[in-house]
């Protein structure tokens, strides 16, 4: 995934973390859309525990210098991605779930660090 050829299939994927807007936990009602920098919606899937299409928030309301972050229990993938990643060995292969949410955290925050 780290390829230069898959770079754009990243940055979505890394954008689809990230909603422009500050929602807090209290916010949220049950199958909720939001649409997301990638440009596709997530949904609240459940309210208890809170969901993000089939992502668990394992912490909420993490509050920022730019926003509000909240922790999930994996990654989250657009519903649409055009073309299959050239595959590679990647950091999140050889991680377990946390990883790769504290990896999706990162990420979204630094996305939304730049915005």
């Amino acid at each position: 995934m780290l390829l230069p050829e898959n770079l754009t299939t990243l940055q979505d994927i890394l954008k689809y973390h990230v909603v422009p807007a500050k929602v807090l936990s209290t916010d949220l009602t049950l199958n909720q859309h939001a649409t997301t920098l990638e440009g596709s919606d997530v949904t609240v899937t459940s309210l208890d525990p809170v969901k993000i299409n089939e992502s668990e928030v394992i912490q909420a309301d993490v509050m920022a210098s730019n926003g509000v972050i909240h922790v999930i229990s994996s990654v989250l993938m657009p519903p649409v991605i055009d073309e299959e990643p050239t595959m590679g060995p990647t950091a999140m292969e050889e991680s377990d779930s946390a990883g790769r949410a504290g990896l999706a955290v990162a990420a979204a925050a630094a996305i939304a660090y730049v915005l």
